[in-house]
Parts: structure tokens; sequence; C-alpha cells
């Protein structure tokens, strides 16, 4: 039960993260003056996200469950490399000079892609937990 807790507080706060970044670039009065810590947002909940599947890997391997085998781990799978995708471009938007444009619509859209998912994940993984 430790495990699930850990499991799922460190996905809660990378939603609470992802709602931060983008709410931070949604208001222009915020994203003057707290871009950095918008940033900040993106790199915390990426972390959250590997701290929460790694803990998700030890709580199936304890249990002798199988992995990936429920829709909830599916979600959650494409939650991590959304979460990775999304992080990648947001920095990468600021190297590769060319691509700006293009690269920043990728990441917005990976962004409002991740507020939908993590919730998704989450709501699943409840019903699979048996709380919902």
């Amino acid at each position: 039960m430790q495990l699930f807790l850990f499991h799922a507080g460190f996905m809660a706060i990378s939603m609470l993260c992802v709602a931060a970044g983008i709410t931070i670039v949604k208001t222009p009065a915020l994203k003057r003056r707290y871009f950095p810590y918008h940033r900040i947002a993106g790199i915390a909940g990426t972390v959250c996200v590997y701290l929460g599947l790694a803990t998700a890997v030890v709580m199936v391997s304890i249990g002798m469950g199988q992995h990936v085998r429920v829709p909830h781990a599916w979600l959650g799978i494409l939650t991590v490399l959304g979460m990775t995708a999304t992080l990648a471009l947001g920095f990468l938007q600021f190297t590769w000079k060319a691509k700006t444009q293009k690269i920043r619509a990728s990441h917005r859209w990976l962004g409002r892609a991740m507020a939908l998912l993590l919730p998704a994940a989450a709501i699943t993984g409840l019903i699979h937990a048996g709380i919902l």
C-alpha cells in the first residue's frame, strides 16, 4: 500500500506541475516574469513521472503481477513518453533556431495532450486499484 501512495503521489505532483506550467504560459502577466518557473515545472513534472514509473515497476514486481497488462499501464507508458518528448522539445526549441516555430508548436500540442493524458491515466489507475 505504501508503494501505491508513493506512485500516486508522484503522479499527482506531476499533474500539478503540468497545470502550473500551462497556467504560467497562458497567463500573460505571469508569462513575462515567471517563464523560468515554467521550465522548472516541466522538469519537475517529468522527474516525478519517472519516479512514479519506477515506483510502479517495483510495486508490480513485488506483487508478482504482469507488467503492462491493463489500460492504466498503457496510458502510463504514453504519459512517460509524452512527458519526455514535451520536455525535450521545450529545450530543443531554444537550440535549433531554424525549426523553432515547428518545434514550439509541437511542444505546445504535446503539453496539451499531457494535460489530458495525465488525468486519464490517473482515473484508470484509481479504477484499477478499486478506489473508483
